[in-house]
Protein backbone atom coordinates (compact mmCIF):
# COMPACT_ATOMS: atom_id res chain seq x y z
CA UNK A 1 0.00 0.00 0.00
CA UNK A 2 1.49 3.31 -1.06
CA UNK A 3 1.26 6.56 0.85
CA UNK A 4 1.79 7.28 4.48
CA UNK A 5 1.20 4.58 7.07
CA UNK A 6 -2.12 4.45 8.88
CA UNK A 7 -2.20 5.45 12.53
CA UNK A 8 -4.84 2.89 13.45
CA UNK A 9 -6.19 -0.42 12.18
CA UNK A 10 -9.71 0.69 11.29
CA UNK A 11 -10.69 -2.81 10.19
CA UNK A 12 -9.64 -4.58 13.38
CA UNK A 13 -11.34 -4.58 16.76
CA UNK A 14 -8.77 -2.77 18.95
CA UNK A 15 -9.62 0.73 17.71
CA UNK A 16 -13.35 0.28 18.34
CA UNK A 17 -12.82 -1.55 21.64
CA UNK A 18 -10.79 1.41 22.86
CA UNK A 19 -13.51 3.85 21.81
CA UNK A 20 -16.00 1.71 23.76
CA UNK A 21 -13.77 1.67 26.86
CA UNK A 22 -13.19 5.43 26.72
CA UNK A 23 -16.85 6.21 26.23
CA UNK A 24 -17.65 4.03 29.26
CA UNK A 25 -15.42 6.38 31.27
CA UNK A 26 -17.73 9.26 30.39
CA UNK A 27 -15.37 10.98 27.95
CA UNK A 28 -16.84 13.17 25.23
CA UNK A 29 -15.84 12.77 21.59
CA UNK A 30 -12.97 15.28 21.73
CA UNK A 31 -11.57 13.65 24.86
CA UNK A 32 -11.81 10.23 23.24
CA UNK A 33 -9.94 11.47 20.17
CA UNK A 34 -7.15 12.78 22.40
CA UNK A 35 -7.11 9.74 24.68
CA UNK A 36 -6.59 7.30 21.82
CA UNK A 37 -2.96 8.35 22.03
CA UNK A 38 -2.60 6.71 25.44
CA UNK A 39 -3.28 3.31 23.91
CA UNK A 40 -1.94 3.70 20.38
CA UNK A 41 0.78 6.32 20.73
CA UNK A 42 -1.00 8.79 18.43
CA UNK A 43 -4.19 10.67 19.05
CA UNK A 44 -6.74 11.85 16.51
CA UNK A 45 -7.65 15.44 15.93
CA UNK A 46 -11.14 15.90 17.40
CA UNK A 47 -12.42 17.29 14.09
CA UNK A 48 -11.07 14.25 12.25
CA UNK A 49 -12.72 11.93 14.77
CA UNK A 50 -15.99 13.80 14.26
CA UNK A 51 -15.73 13.34 10.48
CA UNK A 52 -15.02 9.65 10.94
CA UNK A 53 -17.96 9.27 13.31
CA UNK A 54 -20.31 11.06 10.93
CA UNK A 55 -19.24 9.09 7.85
CA UNK A 56 -17.64 11.95 5.93
CA UNK A 57 -13.91 11.40 6.44
CA UNK A 58 -12.10 12.28 3.20
CA UNK A 59 -9.41 9.64 3.77
CA UNK A 60 -11.95 6.83 3.38
CA UNK A 61 -14.04 5.78 0.42
CA UNK A 62 -17.85 5.66 0.63
CA UNK A 63 -18.02 2.04 1.77
CA UNK A 64 -15.33 2.56 4.41
CA UNK A 65 -17.12 5.66 5.70
CA UNK A 66 -20.36 3.73 5.99
CA UNK A 67 -19.00 0.67 7.79
CA UNK A 68 -16.40 2.37 9.99
CA UNK A 69 -18.74 5.19 10.99
CA UNK A 70 -21.36 2.63 12.01
CA UNK A 71 -18.79 0.80 14.16
CA UNK A 72 -17.69 4.04 15.85
CA UNK A 73 -21.28 5.07 16.55
CA UNK A 74 -22.11 1.62 17.91
CA UNK A 75 -19.09 1.68 20.24
CA UNK A 76 -19.96 5.16 21.49
CA UNK A 77 -23.62 4.25 22.05
CA UNK A 78 -22.80 1.02 23.88
CA UNK A 79 -20.28 2.72 26.14
CA UNK A 80 -22.49 5.65 26.96
CA UNK A 81 -25.49 3.42 27.57
CA UNK A 82 -23.45 1.62 30.23
CA UNK A 83 -22.79 4.84 32.16
CA UNK A 84 -26.27 6.35 31.78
Amino acid sequence: MAGRPRKFDYDGDDFYDEILALSMQGLNDAEIADALGDRFGQSLDPETFNCMKNGNYIGWNEEQNETRSARILKALARGRRKIN
